[in-house]
């Protein structure tokens, strides 16, 4: 990964490099600093090589183009960045990209950041990954840390990433913390503090301080997350639906689900399976991301959380859309033991998954050989799609999923489980379920039911065949 951001740097410094002296000493003076200048006339090249592609673009694409720039507005909205009213100043968007993102609509979202947050909105693009969840790399991140809003607009989610993650969730270093408390300026301050608290102690708080109980995580950002395979998803199914609505909605379903800790899931194709919820992990993805600590993918519109892995057996069988795979040629059957995947059965899909998490787990245990834990295999989410638009049809009218995981999963009525990571939920690392193998799969389930076990057995009704009977 170090090879790979000296690329980069290198990359952006050689053009840097061509310009004048005269031009490097006045982006120098513009910006502050020359990393500054460097990174600005990156961005300018990126925008002027956006610029080009419409230019070369058919009326076709042109068209293509409009129609996504209506989408990437209402996306770049839902940050509600504040501003001032000459658009000068204010809260900060970055973009970023990679090489296997449609340009179209990175252009789309780039010109909806730039109109909205002026120049304060920055666009980086990454190179594209072999799988889900795979790092950034130190320079993104600390590009990220700065920013108020953050767009990922990536081939493969990237949501789940470690530079997404430690946004999300920002650690606080308990030597800086005491370093503080025992400085000249702060040695006789708090006194009742320093007798309660331990450094650590504080650190740990403050890394869990959340701005209010609107927030996901304990962030100062906000984050929306693209999954690019096709141009559709910004004009077409979920980015259709109104959030006012769907925050109503899913906060009715929240409500329904107080007080259940596991849920029964079966289905007419197989499922039979008994899932211990996190419940201190559960969130709500409203589409709604106007304060800090907030997030999403989009399409929006999931609630759920993390998995309690002993707890967990049975069998589930995915019949919607599978991250990295898409619809699976048939039904993908997942034979779980202790929250841990331990067979795999169907078609060719079901091969494609399997080797997926075979490949990772291989590579993983090469790089980390004491590490007998980590595993892709393990189960790390466990969630309920909430987005009425988020559908596909077939020709005879009857509901589908669409082709990809990251909306296939928002339908309402739907349910995934993933596979993989599950860090992004603020798993601890004492945790016996943490689990940080560096890929996340969603595998979505179209018809299940499903009832929820509250703590002194009583059951309860959420889900029948895919309809959700509990609003």
């Amino acid at each position: 990964m170090q090879n790979f951001e000296k690329q980069y740097l290198d990359s952006e410094k050689s053009f840097f490099d061509k310009l004048s002296k005269e031009e490097k000493q006045k982006k120098i003076s513009e910006t502050g600093n020359e990393e500054g200048a460097i990174q600005q006339h990156g961005y300018e090249l990126a925008a002027r090589s956006m610029d080009k592609k419409e230019k070369e673009l058919s009326l076709e694409e042109k068209e293509q183009l409009e129609k996504m720039k209506v989408g990437a507005k209402n996306v770049i909205s839902s940050f509600s960045l504040k501003r001032s009213p000459d658009n000068k100043k204010g809260e900060n968007l970055l973009i970023i990209a990679d090489s296997g993102a449609d340009t179209l609509m990175i252009k789309a979202l780039m010109d909806a950041g730039q109109e909205i947050a002026g120049d304060d909105c920055r666009v980086v693009v990454a190179p594209k990954t072999e799988y889900a969840a795979q790092e950034f790399g130190e320079m993104i991140g600390e590009k990220m840390k700065t920013s108020d809003a953050v767009l990922l607009v990536t081939s493969l989610s990237r949501t789940h990433s470690k530079e997404t993650v430690e946004l999300a969730h920002p650690s606080h270093s308990s030597e800086i913390i005491s370093s503080l408390l025992e400085s000249s300026a702060l040695k006789n301050s708090f006194p009742e503090l320093r007798k309660k608290y331990s450094a650590e102690t504080l650190a740990k708080m403050l890394s869990e301080r959340k701005n209010d109980e609107a927030s996901m995580f304990p962030s100062k950002s906000r984050i929306i997350s693209i999954t690019n395979t096709e141009r559709k998803i910004l004009t077409e199914g979920g980015a259709l639906e109104n959030p006012i609505e769907m925050k109503a909605r899913i906060d009715k379903f929240a409500e329904a689900m107080n007080g259940v800790e596991k849920v029964k899931i079966t289905s007419k194709i197989g499922s039979n399976l008994e899932l211990d919820i996190k419940v201190r992990s559960l969130a709500k993805e409203t589409g709604i991301i106007d304060k800090p600590g907030t997030g999403s993918n989009f399409p929006f519109g999931e609630y759920g959380g993390a998995v309690d892995l002993a707890e967990t057996n049975g069998v589930y069988v995915i019949d919607g859309a599978v991250g990295m795979i898409g619809r699976p040629d048939r039904p993908i059957k997942l034979f779980i033991e202790k929250g841990k995947v331990v067979e795999i059965e169907g078609g060719e899909s079901a091969n494609k998954l399997r080797n997926i998490l075979e490949k990772i787990n291989s590579e993983y245990q090469e790089k980390n050989p004491d590490d007998k834990i980590t595993n892709a295999f393990k189960l790390a989410e466990f969630s309920f799609g909430m987005n009425s638009k988020a559908f596909r049809y077939a020709e005879d009218g009857e509901r589908i999923s669409p082709p990809t995981s990251l909306e296939a999963e928002k339908g309402l009525g739907t349910i995934h489980i993933a596979l993989g990571k599950n860090t992004i939920f603020n798993i601890e690392r004492s945790d016996p379920d943490y689990n940080d193998i560096p890929i996340h799969i969603d595998c979505v389930a179209m018809f299940s039911t499903i009832k929820g076990i509250k703590e002194d057995g009583k059951e309860v009704e959420i889900i029948k065949d895919g309809e959700i009977i509990c609003l």
